[in-house]
């Protein structure tokens, strides 16, 4: 697991995204009897099962489902079961031992209720300490892991407890770091993933985050892994060959087709083709590496329900060649200053993890005073002149992708003492003391968060937007890197302290 200062910096230095880098078969399967969002779907002994969520009755009604369907894949039908005791939605489910265990849901439910598919008959255990709702279940070494939730209309959960099937018992673990409900989680090498989901921000409970904790039950201890390339709440997820898969969601004000492919040894993401179509809320489970996309929603204002079923195959057959996505452009220096310059987010895209070389246009090596690492340039110019660099993109098989751009360095300042971004950003004043404010004029794409690092890449700090200023009296003089995040990009540029 990579320190959050390494996230920090492969994530400020890399590309972590690719849209369509990877490709996913979609193929529609057997509806669902009913239309159904909110409910939960899971594997066990090679069958799919879907369980409870809101029944869409039609004209704007709902009622919580106690129905639990099971999905014969050689059939391609669904068969309904004997209904578990209690109706709910936003609930929690597992496999242990071959036996199905349903806990927590709205509203605010401790119930735990296991089902037993050779007898078709349902059993009450032992509740949840904390009742709860919005939650997931994760299974480590044959116990069941509920973390987070809403605990109430005003309080998003912490909570880290622990159901073992075989004492019919629960226990009080380490609490998540940030509170989180409507995530989405997978175990992935006996660690919890936790992705996204809503947090708490003040009186706040639907505040989105895109980050990614991992929870080691082996040593009852948390860590982060680099965070999802956008907000996602209640979206779907599956393993396919050690990858994981994230499936639509609710992003900023919309929901989405998305989908987004993880890998936990590189901690980079890749894009795949979306959805069928946009989905939020629905049931995600897999069996013989292929991922299900059950029921759902698409969402307000009308939250209707869907029946529809998918089928999703991860195509990785071949390898597919580094691409230019977005061209650089051209960039100016000041003459005997530092100057730093970072590779734009997203200007080569691949399925594979990138490697940069530079030179010049020409074939020459860079001059002297410049340096390249892997998609950072430092120095101090030496001469008033214009270069043309050469980056090349390189990915694991050897394929490669270039481009080139002009670099003016100036004897003069030229301009007034804000740095002004591209896309019609601007950060003021600078040099600056306390405040920093920001002006983003593009009323279609609002800014979401910042980050802020060292020079050399190491993380500082971040935190949301509201009023459009950052106060950075804690930091030292000096120069640092500050990240803005708008609804389509992140832009990148350098901060003077003084």
């Amino acid at each position: 697991m990579k320190t959050k200062n390494t996230i920090a910096l492969l994530f400020l230095i890399s590309i972590a995204v690719n849209s369509f880098a990877q490709k996913m078969v979609w193929k529609s399967k057997a509806e669902l009897p009913d239309k159904i969002h909110s409910g939960t779907a899971l594997t066990c002994q090679d069958k799919i099962y879907f369980v409870g969520g809101q029944k869409d009755l039609g004209s704007g009604s709902f009622i919580a489902s106690n129905s639990l369907y099971e999905y014969h894949l050689a059939l391609d039908e669904w068969i309904e079961k004997t209904p578990m005791p209690t109706a709910r939605f936003n609930l929690a489910s597992a496999c242990v031992e071959n036996k199905i265990y349903v806990i927590g849901g709205d509203y605010l439910l401790d119930k735990n209720e296991m089902y037993d598919p050779a007898s078709d008959t349902w059993q009450t255990l032992a509740p949840m300490p904390c009742p709860r709702q919005h939650i997931k279940a994760a299974v480590v070494d044959n116990k069941i892991y509920i973390i987070g939730g809403l605990e109430s209309s005003s309080t998003v959960s912490t909570k880290n407890q622990v159901y073992d099937p075989q004492t019919n018992t629960w226990q009080e673990l380490a609490p998540i770091p940030k509170s989180k409900h409507n995530y989405s989680t997978v175990v992935y090498n006996d660690k919890i993933y936790i992705f996204g989901g809503d947090t708490q921000d003040g009186g706040d409970i639907w505040a989105q985050t895109s980050s990614v904790e991992v929870y080691d039950p082996a040593t009852n201890s948390w860590d982060t892994a680099a965070p999802l390339p956008t907000f996602r709440f209640n979206p779907g997820i599956g393993i396919i060959n050690d990858k994981i898969i994230i499936t639509g969601g609710y992003s900023d004000d919309e929901v989405i087709a998305d989908v987004d492919i993880f890998d936990p040894i590189t901690e980079y993401w890749t894009q795949a083709n979306f959805l069928p179509k946009k989905n939020l809320a629905m049931g995600s489970t897999v069996l013989n590496d292929k991922i299900y996309i059950i029921g759902g929603t698409g969402g307000p204002p009308n939250w209707v329900g869907y029946q529809t079923v998918y089928e999703g195959t991860l195509n990785n057959a071949s390898n597919l060649t580094p691409e230019l996505y977005k061209p650089i452009e051209d960039d100016s220096c000041m003459l005997n200053e530092f100057f730093y310059w970072i590779l734009p987010d997203f200007t080569f895209v691949d399925d594979d993890t990138l490697t940069y070389t530079a030179s010049l246009a020409n074939g020459n090596v860079l001059p002297n005073w410049l340096v390249f690492n892997n998609g950072v340039f430092t120095g101090v110019p030496e001469s008033e002149e214009t270069i043309a660099i050469t980056i090349i993109a390189t990915d694991n098989y050897g394929a490669s992708v270039s481009d080139t751009f002009n670099l003016t360095i100036h004897s003069e300042l030229i301009g007034i003492e804000q740095i002004t971004v591209k896309d019609n950003l601007i950060i003021y004043p600078q040099p600056c003391k306390d405040d920093i404010h920001i002006y983003w004029d593009n009323a279609l794409s609002k800014i979401e968060q910042f980050q802020l690092y060292t020079i050399d890449g190491q993380f500082i700090k971040e935190g949301g937007l509201k009023s459009n200023s950052i106060n950075v009296s804690d930091l030292n003089k000096g120069l640092f890197i500050i990240r803005i995040k708008t609804k389509e990009k992140i832009i990148t540029k350098k901060l003077i302290v003084e």
